[in-house]
């Protein structure tokens, strides 16, 4: 069952390791081994941030059938979220699109200056 940690202004939503195996298709020791490297994001103990982990997975995904080479997580994630809107629609992300985003990645803690660098280099490469 998911559950939401208030942080800020948004929430992020957390899966137990074991869903979110299921959900990225593959096993929880795989799960927990994308956390040890730090790839994955948590909240606290067995609650994996599921709106990051399966971003991450997209763009990891995406990156490595293209060969780009290692790419910092957060670039990943904003790959695996720019495929995810382009799909819906191909003139996206829009600047409401972009707010949202920004607003989820602060409320993960990280900087609006470091998002928006992550997405215009996700943009370059998709």
């Amino acid at each position: 069952m998911p559950r939401a940690a208030k942080t800020n202004h948004a929430a992020v939503f957390t899966v137990p390791t074991v869903a979110a195996a299921e959900c990225l298709d593959v096993t929880p020791r795989r799960v927990r081994q994308l956390i040890d490297a730090e790839h994955l994001r948590t909240e606290g103990r067995d609650a994996v941030d599921i709106g990051w982990a399966i971003h991450w997975r997209i763009g990891d995904t995406i990156a490595r059938r293209n060969q780009w080479g290692a790419l910092p997580n957060l670039v990943l994630v904003a790959v695996g979220w720019l495929s995810a809107l382009r799909r819906i629609d191909a003139n996206t992300p829009n600047p409401g699109d972009l707010a949202v985003f920004v607003e989820s990645m602060k409320a993960r803690g990280i900087r609006e200056a470091d998002t928006m660098r992550a997405v215009g280099h996700a943009e370059g490469l998709l």
